[in-house]
């Protein structure tokens, strides 16, 4: 079986004590053996985040609610705007009043201040990762190899929040025009779609999509794409 692919996350935080005992928290976890472990980039503050983001590709953010409102909302801001803004935000005990009440919903998950839990609820989920440049999707202890198709659609879903439709994701996975009243002009994805079930049920791994009407939803898919493509 494959080894998962480790997750890289941004850590923003002036706060050593905190920073120390997540990487004795990861060494611990490597010496273990522990699949998937998450390598963290340490950094002070929006700046540091956007230098990291040019050599790493990160799969999240987690900022440190200790930082001052300016810091922590400069850093949300960016990351909501960045190319990973797909992937996780996280929040460790925000100060009050870094967050307006009703705000990020939804949106940013916050953590207790311990080493440990912060840990556990970053390698805990998404339920699946996808590689778009090895063409692997993995969840819990399993990888799957897909087709560059299969890995463009499932990239295109990732990255939409309220789902596609098939013609949806025939333009802009495959940049193809469907005929509506064609129902043989999606089928492309119908089959891209029943390829990616069956690899998943061969390796005991829960369906990633899910079909709701005439939309297809990837809810719990965090998509990583190779750094080069946004350079």
């Amino acid at each position: 079986m494959a080894r998962l692919a480790q997750m890289q996350y941004l850590l923003v935080t002036n706060d050593r004590r905190l920073s120390r005992a997540l990487m004795a928290e990861v060494e611990a976890a490597t010496a273990v053996g522990m699949e998937g472990v998450v390598q963290f980039q340490v950094v002070a503050d929006a700046a540091g985040a956007i230098r990291s983001a040019t050599s790493i590709a990160p799969d999240g953010c987690l900022l440190d609610g200790g930082l001052s409102a300016a810091i922590f909302a400069e850093c949300w801001a960016w990351w909501r705007r960045s190319a990973w803004q797909h992937g996780r935000l996280l929040a460790i005990e925000p100060r009050p009043g870094a967050v307006e009440e009703g705000e990020g919903q939804g949106e940013l998950e916050f953590l207790a201040r311990a080493a440990a839990v912060i840990l556990q609820a970053v390698r805990r989920a998404p339920g699946f990762r996808l590689d778009v440049a090895r063409q692997r999707l993995s969840g819990s202890e399993v990888v799957v190899d897909l087709t560059a198709s299969e890995a463009a659609l499932l990239a295109c879903l990732g990255r939409a929040a309220e789902g596609m439709t098939a013609h949806g994701i025939l333009a802009a996975a495959f940049r193809r025009n469907a005929d509506p009243y064609v129902t043989e002009s999606t089928g492309l994805i119908r089959t891209h779609l029943a390829n990616i079930r069956r690899k998943c049920r061969a390796a005991g791994m829960d369906e990633v999509v899910r079909t709701v009407g005439r939309r297809y939803e990837a809810p719990s898919l965090i998509v990583s794409t190779s750094i080069d493509n946004f350079r």
